[in-house]
């Protein structure tokens, strides 16, 4: 993700902070605008999420003066790939980029600044997502999807064990407890090392910000009162063993989900379709209600996932790059395939797609409900208040690995947060980039 619009940063500080040790040829946040074809174009996009050829062809059929030649990457080599291309000087106009990759891509000079271009775009997209497109108020890119977090539960098992549904963080630690009383074998929920941005999530919503700059400096605070709040919140969790640390990509969670052993799920939208493909056998009783809040009298949620369709360094024709990128993002026809389960599964980041009959429709696997309802509510919710930091990747990795030591009683969350916190300032040192702590 990148700045919010209110965070004191500028553009000059970022560049500044990062080309000293960017490996990317041409490494700056903006570049002068293309100008626009005259005559028919292609503009190449890489992506990876499943049937967007299908999109595609109904754009390419439609607009035969701007040609889209899409190649599928794996999302896992992404940055590798776009950071090759950029160098070599052949990257493509377009790239799919996870949001929270986007202030690195700014850092790394591989994106290219279309402010002017995209300013006409920015009414389609709810407020806080379009916010993760730009720094310092000059744009990258399109938003795509996003990750809304709810909370997914066993509505058979919360009624057999008398248990509420929780609207707080207070009232989940009650209900965790309550049923680990009624049933020793059974969790409430689980924090998973793989899965190391729901932490982050969690210190989002509840206000945290790990990143911010001063002066020529960026500045961490991982380590901050409300990340330590949310640190101790888990760890009392843990440590009453009212919930347990489980790996979320591995095939025992679903286990776990489906013999009863875990009653909940606290979980982006994007999960819906695969509780619904791994947990087949409970179909009905599962439901989604929105993630507990930690103030009713101002509910924030977090987000978790999502993307953008990226301008990379060196688009030859940005406008018709974004025109192309504003349709598969916000286009009812485009959506039908994108948001379908079995077309991506993606939760759209348009207002206008939020309205859409592909998501806004009763599920038989969650008991006829229109989950998509509380996936809509948790969306417009989402805090303004998180930045993503350059060294994501270092973080997330360190985070995971001090997860995993926490289920093992070998370190405690809010003592983990020192050692990531120490991974942040030393990967960003070995840039050559100036970092204090908070």
């Amino acid at each position: 993700m990148a700045l919010h619009r209110n965070t004191r940063r500028t553009l000059a500080a970022l560049v500044s902070l990062t080309c000293a040790g960017a490996m990317v040829a041409g490494c700056s946040s903006s570049s002068s605008p293309t100008a626009a074809s005259t005559g028919p174009v292609t503009v190449q996009y890489w992506g990876w999420v499943p049937d967007i050829q299908k999109a595609i062809a109904i754009w390419n059929q439609q607009n035969p003066d701007i040609h889209v030649d899409f190649s599928q990457i794996d999302s896992t080599e992404a940055t590798t790939k776009i950071q090759s291309a950029v160098q070599a000087g052949n990257a493509p106009c377009l790239a799919q980029v996870p949001d929270n990759d986007m202030l690195s891509y700014v850092a790394d000079g591989l994106l290219q600044n279309v402010t002017s271009e995209a300013a006409q775009y920015q009414k389609n997209y709810l407020g806080w997502v379009w916010d993760q497109m730009t720094a310092d108020g000059e744009t990258f890119g399109l938003p795509q999807d996003t990750g809304p977090i709810v909370l997914y539960y066993r509505a058979d098992l919360f009624a057999k064990y008398g248990i509420s549904v929780p609207t707080t963080w207070t009232e989940y630690a009650a209900d965790a407890k309550e049923l680990k009383q009624k049933d020793p074998s059974a969790v409430l929920g689980t924090l998973s090392p793989d899965d190391a941005g729901m932490f982050q999530a969690y210190a989002w919503q509840n206000g945290a910000n790990w990143w911010s700059t001063s002066g020529d400096s960026w500045v961490s605070d991982i380590t901050g009162s409300p990340t330590q709040q949310v640190a101790t919140y888990w760890q009392q969790l843990i440590d009453s063993g009212d919930i347990k640390i489980v790996d979320r990509w591995e095939p025992t969670f679903y286990q776990d989900l489906q013999n009863g052993s875990v009653l909940s799920y606290v979980g982006a939208a994007w999960n819906a379709s695969l509780i619904a493909q791994n947990v087949a056998g409970e179909s009905g009783d599962w439901r989604v209600a929105q993630m507990p809040v930690y103030s009713t009298s101002s509910p924030t949620t977090a987000d978790s996932g999502g993307s953008a369709v990226a301008v990379l360094k060196g688009c030859s024709d940005v406008s018709a790059a974004l025109k192309f990128a504003n349709w598969l993002d916000t286009a009812q026809a485009s959506m039908n395939i994108l948001a379908s389960p079995t077309g991506g599964g993606l939760y759209p980041a348009s207002t206008a797609a939020l309205d859409y009959p592909i998501v806004n429709q009763d599920v038989s696997y969650y008991g006829n409900q229109n989950i998509y309802t509380q996936f809509k509510q948790s969306a417009n919710e989402v805090s303004h208040d998180w930045n993503w930091g350059p060294v994501e990747t270092q973080v997330y990795n360190q985070l995971g690995d001090e997860l995993g030591d926490v289920a093992l009683n070998k370190t405690t969350l809010s003592a983990s947060l020192t050692s990531v916190q120490q991974t942040a300032v030393s990967a960003l040192q070995s840039k050559g980039i100036s970092v204090s702590v908070k």
